[in-house]
């Protein structure tokens, strides 16, 4: 009989790393902590990744979440990662189940925070949040709950799921064809967009129709679940972040063609409508959506995210 080997557990040049868990619904899920070789109380990050159906444990150190999570520690901050319902050793739903929905995913995102301020070597005062892609938008459900110093918001969107997949298939084309003949794509698209994200239509339904599939190409490409993605089109960010009283540093890379500076500074402007001057808008040259740029991590993204962070110590 073959015995099969636990999964490694995760190490850090820098720091230790403890693995707890949370409770959210009645499920425990895991949360990933990295604790600076420190003394005292420290300030501390929590990562509100992007969408999709992965774990967080194991991350590389040298790119996308694990350099982020890296160049933290280095500087003495305690990291946080909520582990996604029924990932690794968490409890609870499916990812693709239609209860895995981004309610759950903001609780589970709330559970650690709470946990995370009330461990004795974290200062409560101040925690971030780190927040990409998706993360800023599942995340602002949480908005209000429990306060936070500072949120960064990277790579994100300012609009409806809905309005920002027609300005996403727009831009896209864009790169590709003839003006008129992005006109024509994005027309034919809307309707199909319009069905799954407004009307929740399930992909098997759908798929009844032409060229609806290419609704559903990204997300499978991305991992991410169609009950969970049709329940992010439901979110109005224009009320949550009414919530959201801390200061918010939201970047654009502009060598990302997954969102656009239109949609980052959208969400400012949102911000700032309710609490203004407490949004700021950055862009970093050349970045793309997983932080590289000519094919390494672009440091210019923590250097700029650190100084605004330590900036309100």
């Amino acid at each position: 009989m073959a015995v099969l080997k636990p999964r490694p557990l995760e190490t850090s040049p820098t720091g230790e790393v403890l693995y707890r868990s949370v409770e959210v619904r009645g499920a425990q899920r895991r949360v990933i902590v990295t604790r600076p070789h420190r003394t005292g109380r420290m300030p501390a990050v929590m990562i509100l990744q992007g969408v999709g159906c992965y774990s967080l444990d194991g991350v590389d150190w040298a790119s996308g979440y694990g350099r982020v999570i890296a160049e933290f520690e280095e500087r003495g901050y305690v990291t946080m990662r909520v582990e996604k319902t029924c990932e690794v050793d968490s409890e609870g739903p499916l990812g693709t189940d239609p209860s895995a929905t981004a309610d759950l995913e903001a609780e589970g995102w709330l559970a650690g925070l709470r946990a995370l301020k009330s461990y004795d070597f974290v200062d409560a005062s101040r925690v971030f949040l780190f927040a990409h892609s998706m993360g800023p938008v599942t995340g602002s459900l949480m908005l209000g709950e429990e306060p936070v110093r500072g949120f960064v918001a990277v790579e994100t969107i300012g609009t409806s799921r809905y309005e920002y997949d027609l300005e996403r298939v727009r831009a896209q084309a864009g790169a590709r064809v003839k003006p008129d003949e992005v006109d024509r794509e994005v027309r034919e698209y809307e309707p199909r967009s319009h069905r799954f994200y407004v009307e929740k239509m399930r992909p098997e339904e759908l798929l009844k129709w032409p060229e609806c599939g290419k609704v559903l190409a990204p997300l499978d490409a991305a991992g991410a679940p169609y009950p969970y993605m049709q329940s992010v089109a439901d979110i109005s960010l224009g009320k949550q972040w009414r919530g959201g009283d801390f200061p918010v540093l939201v970047i654009y890379g502009t060598g990302s063609l997954v969102t656009s500076a239109r949609q980052s500074k959208y969400l400012v402007e949102t911000i700032n409508r309710w609490r203004p001057g407490r949004a700021s808008y950055l862009e970093i040259p050349g970045m793309k959506h997983d932080f590289s740029k000519d094919g390494r991590f672009d440091e210019e993204l923590m250097e700029k995210v650190l100084a605004w962070v330590e900036g309100l110590h």
